[in-house]
């Protein structure tokens, strides 16, 4: 929900039309292949369309391919997966959002260390995100986040 919120925010914030902005589509991915094909009319108008979590990125992805406007409206999703990233390469996706877990996992210790120690901990830690586009899906630092636990012949 707060990235949700966030990206209405910001959109609102840079004076975009946003056709819909309350629409959660949930986690399993086939709410999102549900409400997507209800919302189809309103997607086809749209420039684009974000969807904040994997599930509803790949629920997103099938609905636009059973429509066949996979790759003609565009499309952020977040997170990653194998479906995801083949879908990025073939022009499907224009860009992931990826997080950086192994940061994450190691600036956390890092501060449960500080808090220990009873030294200074900063109260937000910003472990930071990439957007993965096809343009740079396949520098090595974003290969990592996007594919880290993909078969070799994927990646």
């Amino acid at each position: 929900t707060k990235r949700e919120d966030g990206a209405i925010e910001e959109m609102k914030a840079g004076r975009a039309e946003i056709l819909v902005d309350d629409r959660h589509t949930g986690d399993p991915a086939a709410e999102p292949q549900t409400t997507a094909p209800n919302m189809i009319d309103v997607i086809r108008e749209a420039d684009g369309v974000f969807a904040s979590n994997r599930t509803a990125s790949e629920g997103l992805l099938l609905a636009l391919r059973k429509t066949n406007l996979a790759g003609k409206v565009k499309f952020v999703g977040f997170d990653s997966s194998e479906k995801l990233v083949l879908a990025l390469a073939a022009g499907q996706i224009h860009g992931l959002v990826v997080q950086n877990p192994h940061k994450m996992g190691l600036l956390g210790v890092r501060a449960v260390i500080q808090h220990a120690r009873k030294q200074p901990v900063l109260k937000r830690i910003d472990t930071g995100v990439t957007v993965a586009t096809r343009e740079n899906m396949n520098e090595p630092e974003v290969k990592k986040l996007l594919s880290p636990d993909l078969p070799a012949d994927v990646r």
